[in-house]
């Protein structure tokens, strides 16, 4: 018989190691997809991320766990939030997408968060 644990805690997400992975998974949601995240939706992202080779599928059938993850890794650094089935984009998530090029600048804005 498993051990249920009956307090609540913390899940730390730590799927996603790969910050270029977050960046472009954060860009696609942003410019193709307009923040919408049904079904359909998120097969087309792991099919662009495929073609990008950002994503190596182990199971055909393309299930969604692996892009669930990677969303919810955008949700746990404030990128956003998730809304039914959208992803809407918090000001940090957008200050953040539009100063990738200004490494200076992102570094000052981000340390304000520590």
């Amino acid at each position: 018989m498993p051990n249920r644990i009956k307090t609540k805690k913390w899940v730390i997400y730590r799927h996603t190691n790969d910050l270029n992975l977050t960046i472009t998974l954060g860009k696609l949601l942003k410019s193709s997809n307009k923040g919408s995240i049904t079904k359909r939706k998120k097969l087309e992202l792991l099919m662009q991320l495929r073609e990008m080779g950002l994503f190596n599928e182990r199971n055909n059938d393309f299930p969604l766990d692996s892009i669930n993850h990677n969303i919810n890794h955008l949700v746990y650094y404030m990128f956003g939030y998730k809304d039914n089935d959208k992803f809407l984009f918090s000001p940090l998530g957008n200050l953040y997408l539009k100063n990738l090029d200004k490494v200076e600048r992102l570094n000052k804005s981000l340390m304000g968060l520590f």
